[in-house]
């Protein structure tokens, strides 16, 4: 059994490991404003679901809910679906890694005047000033990337990404919606 557990973790590390590289690898090519290659129609609530799911499904605790609020259901964007999935993923994964107390994660879309609107908070403890003051800065460190990764992934959809603590962490992200 402890040796079970140990090739788990292993594997587990690994994996972050990886996607630690691919974020690298991600931003990198976003630092040089290279337009997402790989652009279809996409639409913004499956894909959030979608998501939504997996960290259900990949075992979210009990002390973490998560709750959607789709007001545009037909809302379509142009963008790259893998690019677009792994920011969201990142904002939302953050709302659980960051508040290990637990927290409520609320998801909602609207569409107005031709964009997209979509907005990710918590309830839970907020980020520091200092990282929201820098959401465009690529860090040092390997810690902190997700944030400055969505912003690039966003803008590079013609979109816009706005971080703030208010009562929690929150962000509202704009994307031109398709007509």
């Amino acid at each position: 059994e402890a040796t079970l557990f140990g090739k788990r973790k292993e594997c587990d590390n690994a994996e972050k490991m990886k996607k630690l590289i691919e974020d690298l690898n991600l931003i990198s090519s976003l630092e040089y404003d290279m337009q997402p290659s790989k652009k279809k129609e996409i639409r913004l609530c499956p894909l959030l679901r979608s998501i939504v799911t997996e960290i259900i499904n990949n075992g979210l605790p009990g002390k973490y809910e998560i709750n959607l609020d789709f007001k545009h259901e037909a809302a379509v964007i142009m963008g790259d679906e893998a690019l677009l999935e792994r920011a969201f993923f990142n904002l939302i994964n953050n709302s659980i890694v960051h508040n290990k107390n637990g927290c409520t994660i609320n998801i909602s879309e609207y569409v107005e005047k031709g964009t997209v609107y979509i907005k990710i908070s918590d309830n839970g403890i907020g980020v520091p000033d200092e990282v929201i003051k820098n959401i465009t800065v690529i860090p040092k460190t390997a810690h902190g990337l997700g944030l400055p990764m969505a912003y690039r992934v966003f803008r590079v959809h013609g979109g816009k990404m706005k971080a703030e603590n208010n009562k929690g962490f929150s962000v509202t992200i704009e994307l031109p919606a398709l007509s």
